[in-house]
């Protein structure tokens, strides 16, 4: 049977009712932490990531970075997510502090992280340069949108995947350029059954057969997320 997982969506109130496809779950704020958590414990082919979205600095509690750190102790499955930049939300400042909080955490517990970077690839390399001993064992890039010159770097120095999904598609010049075994597929939505649409017009996009891109996705997001 093939084999999927939409390595980027968010919860939804339905399940995917497709029992070839695996979810990871994405918290943007402090209050969908233990939706997350309790998704992932109903099934193993559930995964979550839980952590701070830029555009939502403005909510943290005061305690949040030793809340994050508790439940991260206490489920070691999870993931680090959604965490990120973006250019478009005010207060850079504060996203800067905590997407950098979050990125020493995430190394510190071994944990793999899932990264939005809207505008902001410039601030974000410049992090990677000054933490470069202290950052995740793998980085998650959700809708790569950065340059297609800086993927292999990207992949090799910091040990990136590159997740590809609806918007990040309509130009194909990034995934052309990535390597076939750093490519992730997404929906960034909450049908994660969806993605299976998503994997068929990758195999399209790089003239592979569906079934052998489907498998290769699929043994690309296990390894990444350490299985």
């Amino acid at each position: 049977m093939v084999k999927y997982i939409d390595a980027h969506c968010h919860l939804s109130q339905h399940p995917t009712n497709n029992i070839n496809v695996g979810p990871i779950y994405n918290a943007t704020s402090q209050f969908d932490w233990q939706p997350v958590i309790d998704a992932q414990n109903v099934e193993q082919d559930i995964f979550g990531a839980i952590g701070i979205h830029p555009w939502y600095v403005s909510d943290i509690t005061d305690d949040w970075a030793a809340q994050l750190s508790e439940l991260l102790k206490q489920n070691p499955n999870l993931l680090v997510g959604e965490i990120g930049l973006d250019k478009y939300k005010p207060d850079i400042e504060t996203q800067t502090q905590v997407f950098c909080t979050q990125l020493l955490l995430a190394h510190d517990m071994g944990r793999g992280v899932c990264m939005h970077c809207v505008g902001t690839w410039d601030k974000v390399l410049h992090i990677f340069k000054m933490f470069h001993n202290v950052l995740p064992p793998v980085i998650l890039s959700h809708c790569y949108s950065g340059s297609p010159d800086d993927i292999k770097r990207l992949s090799e120095k910091y040990n990136m995947y590159f997740s590809y999904g609806p918007r990040n598609l309509q130009d194909t010049t990034r995934l052309t350029v990535t390597p076939l075994n750093k490519i992730i597929a997404e929906t960034d939505g909450m049908s994660p059954s969806d993605v299976i649409t998503v994997v068929n017009r990758i195999a399209g996009i790089l003239n592979i057969a569906p079934d052998k891109m489907a498998d290769i996705i699929y043994k690309n997001t296990i390894r990444m997320l350490g299985k």
